[in-house]
């Protein structure tokens, strides 16, 4: 693995965001993930699939994975975190599993970044999930889902 490369990347202000993926995982394991977040994170705002504002509280996100389906999009915010503004993507169009994806811009990098507390965060986050993987890369459009051999995957890890 190229630490080098990798910061290059994540530091890259070519306009374009940074998404993490995981692998779909189990709703249980959802809701440790976003307690995990809401403990680093003071400020953020977030959305249901319907465009209703939901409480910026760990239990009200999590609520709404009693619906059979559903989406999530919103953000969270501090100044002291290691990706100062981050946004959360949550869908679950299937029964038990969610779709998550992190990004962030570049520039909501603390600027004291170190790729090494960058990748310590990153495995919290895929151990909270128990995802069978996780991609970081440039967001692009025309990203085929999971597929780690895509142009703008520059990190990608299996659970062994």
């Amino acid at each position: 693995m190229d630490y080098q490369k990798i910061t290059e990347y994540l530091l890259d202000k070519d306009g374009s965001n940074r998404d993490i993926n995981f692998t779909p995982a189990v709703y249980e394991n959802v809701g440790l993930l976003i307690r995990l977040l809401f403990a680093d994170y003071q400020k953020g705002n977030f959305f249901d699939q319907d465009g209703v504002e939901i409480e910026f509280d760990s239990k009200a996100v999590c609520s709404l994975f009693e619906r059979d389906a559903g989406f999530i999009c919103g953000y969270f915010e501090s100044e002291t975190a290691l990706i100062k503004k981050l946004q959360l993507f949550l869908d679950w169009p299937e029964e038990d599993l969610c779709a998550v994806e992190l990004s962030f811009f570049p520039g909501d990098l603390q600027s004291d970044f170190k790729i090494e507390l960058f990748l310590t965060k990153l495995n919290i986050w895929w151990n909270a999930l128990q995802a069978n993987e996780v991609f970081v890369r440039y967001e692009n459009a025309s990203w085929e889902w999971y597929d780690p051999n895509d142009l703008g995957v520059f990190y990608h890890q299996i659970r062994a």
